[in-house]
């Protein structure tokens, strides 16, 4: 029955966030047709089984008149699993703001979370087998 769970976050600039998360996680810019030198109100990157959709907050609102009003950012994590975590920590430790700093968790997992330049927080994600 379901199939996928996506996404679509509110941000303030849509180029200036695939950049973001092009040049520090190396997601790709996904959108069929359009150019990131043109200003977007909505894009999706992608990053092997990962796919995050991000609209302008006036685009947004406009079609969710429930959003109006609300502070762009969230009460809530983004947990994306990975494959050699501390590779990925290593490489970019230095270029974000770190918001909790790798640690073996009670699941059995490591992991460490970042805050994106909207506000996100991103956990990065590797279950030891």
């Amino acid at each position: 029955m379901y199939k996928t769970l996506t996404p679509n976050i509110m941000v303030a600039d849509v180029n200036a966030t695939v950049k973001w998360y092009k040049d520090i996680f190396n997601f790709k810019f996904a959108n069929k047709g359009d150019s990131l030198d043109e200003p977007l109100d909505w894009a999706v990157v992608k990053a092997d089984g990962v796919q995050i959709f991000f609209q302008k907050e006036e685009s947004l609102v406009k079609e969710m008149p429930v959003l109006k009003g609300k502070k762009i950012g969230a009460s809530l994590t983004f947990y994306i699993e990975v494959e050699d975590v501390q590779s990925l920590y290593d490489s970019v430790k230095e270029k974000v703001e770190i918001v909790r700093d790798m640690r073996e968790t009670f699941y059995g997992a490591k992991e460490f979370a970042v805050r994106d330049l909207n506000g996100y927080i991103l956990v990065f994600s590797e279950l030891k087998e």
